[in-house]
Parts: C-alpha cells; sequence; structure tokens
C-alpha cells in the first residue's frame, strides 16, 4: 500500500468519528509493515459512561499486536503527548516499536502537542506534512475551535425559490413531514468532510 494512499485511508476512516468526539478531533490511523502491506487501522470513536474512548493510534496498535514492532504508523494529527483521561499516545507508540510516524497536521493544541518531538527524541523517523490539506478539511470545525477560541457554527435557512423563508401552510406542512434527521445527516456528509 502506497503512503499518500494510507494516509487517505486514515482520514477516510476519521470522518466515521464525526459528531462523536467532541471535545476531540477526529483522527484516524493505519499501520503499514515495513514493506508496505497493510496491519491495521483505528480511528479514535464515542466516550460514553462505562468507558474512554481510546485514541486512534492505540486502536490501530492494539488491533496490530506484535507486527507493530518496526512498522511505519500513519495518523491524521500529530500524536498525543499528554496524559489527560488517556496516557499519552507517544507512549503507547514507543511500547510497540514502531519504528516510522507519518502525520498529516501538527497538533495546534496547547496541551496536546509535542508528541513528535518526543517520539524523534527516541529515535523514531518522524515525517508531516502527507495530505494535509484534506485532513484539514475533515478536521476543519476542530481547528476553527482551537486556533480561534470558538465554536465553527453553520447556518442553514430554507427558503422558497422567491426568496421568502415562510411559505404557505400547505407547503409548510409538507415540509414538516420530511424526515429532518436524515436532512441533517446530508447536509453533514456534503458539508462536514
Amino acid at each position: 500500500m502506497e503512503l499518500i494512499d494510507a494516509m487517505r485511508r486514515a482520514n477516510q476512516i476519521s470522518i466515521s468519528g464525526l459528531g462523536l468526539t467532541f471535545p476531540n478531533p477526529i483522527v484516524g490511523a493505519v499501520i503499514l509493515s515495513a514493506n508496505g502491506e497493510f496491519i491495521s487501522e483505528g480511528f479514535h470513536a464515542r466516550e460514553n459512561e462505562n468507558s474512554v474512548a481510546e485514541h486512534a493510534e492505540v486502536v490501530a496498535l492494539k488491533a496490530a499486536g506484535d507486527r507493530a514492532r518496526g512498522a511505519t504508523l500513519l495518523v491524521t494529527l500529530e500524536p498525543c503527548n499528554h496524559h489527560g483521561k488517556t496516557p499519552p499516545c507517544t507512549d503507547a507508540i514507543i511500547r510497540a516499536g514502531i519504528s516510522r510516524v507519518i502525520y498529516a497536521l501538527d497538533d495546534p493544541h496547547d496541551i496536546a502537542h509535542g508528541g513528535a518531538a518526543k517520539l524523534k527524541a527516541q529515535g523514531i523517523d518522524i515525517q508531516s506534512g502527507l495530505c494535509a490539506q484534506e485532513v484539514k478539511e475533515a478536521n476543519r470545525a476542530w481547528l476553527h475551535k482551537i486556533l480561534r477560541k470558538r465554536s465553527f457554527v453553520t447556518a442553514k435557512v430554507a427558503a422558497t425559490i422567491d426568496g421568502y423563508i415562510a411559505a404557505s401552510m400547505e407547503v409548510q406542512n409538507g415540509l414538516l413531514r420530511k424526515n429532518r434527521a436524515e436532512m441533517c445527516i446530508d447536509f453533514d456528509m456534503r458539508w462536514m468532510r
């Protein structure tokens, strides 16, 4: 598997976490063997009352098991280097014996950044920037929140063809019968990627 294809796959699976990872970003990870064969993948998923969601890197590392030793980890965001609800991903990467980490974006979060420097200090080959624009686009709401210190807001307005926001009662009743959940999902899938 080519590196660019693996990073695109990591970005694609990260989108599975859209709307589920607050306050964290969506993150995907793919592990390839030294000769480029696919080993495993993972994404950051929803937390629930019974457990804390593991980060994408940890999910992929657990799935890889011993096959992670000497492998390449491709991840959409720089691995975290702090202990919050979970231990630092950098610790899991070092313990697993990963030899190379390629990530798309530096983590701009004041608390979580610095993972690349820690991994490099441990002798792990580090590369960044692969598919950065695609990953920025997928994570734009979280990046906006972190970098601008305010929420990413999207306003949707339904309007009639002549520019009004209300139509006759017959038309309004027909529109209200449409499945709002389907409309929201459609919007999210088109515009939040």
